[in-house]
């Protein structure tokens, strides 16, 4: 009988320090270089971030990786759509200004039928028909 309990006390053992080693391997970066994979809520904390900071190369990358872990984080297209428009605002080559152009319209056009508050849907309308004309 002595025995079984022994056994049984290894195995519990062996359980635990295997979820340890588990959970804490789970909470590491990686250590081959890589960059930890971010959710696509840090990734939209962060473009929201660099929006505000005014930061439109940087913003328009993070709602990129955002919308496409998620496409259901239908603000964000608004937000992209304006990075685009600001970046169009501020570019000198006029083929450059054009790409912005085409990708803030583009997208003022999906967060206008895409989004989900009357409020940023008509302010994305009212963009798209300003760029448009």
């Amino acid at each position: 009988m002595p025995r079984r309990g022994l056994s049984l006390a290894r195995v519990l053992t062996a359980v635990i320090l295997v979820t340890v080693w588990t959970e804490a391997s789970l909470q590491q970066p990686p250590r081959d270089g890589r960059l930890p994979l971010r959710s696509p809520e840090q990734a939209l904390v962060e473009a929201h971030a660099h929006y505000k900071a005014e930061q439109w190369r940087d913003a328009i990358g993070k709602y990129e990786e955002a919308l496409a872990k998620n496409p259901d984080f239908v603000g964000a297209y608004f937000y992209l759509a304006n990075s685009y428009d600001r970046l169009r605002a501020t570019s000198r080559p006029a083929a450059e200004s054009a790409a912005y152009l085409h990708e803030a319209v583009r997208n003022y056009r999906t967060a206008a039928e895409r989004d989900t508050s009357p409020a940023v849907r008509k302010l994305a309308l009212e963009y798209l028909a300003a760029r448009v004309r």
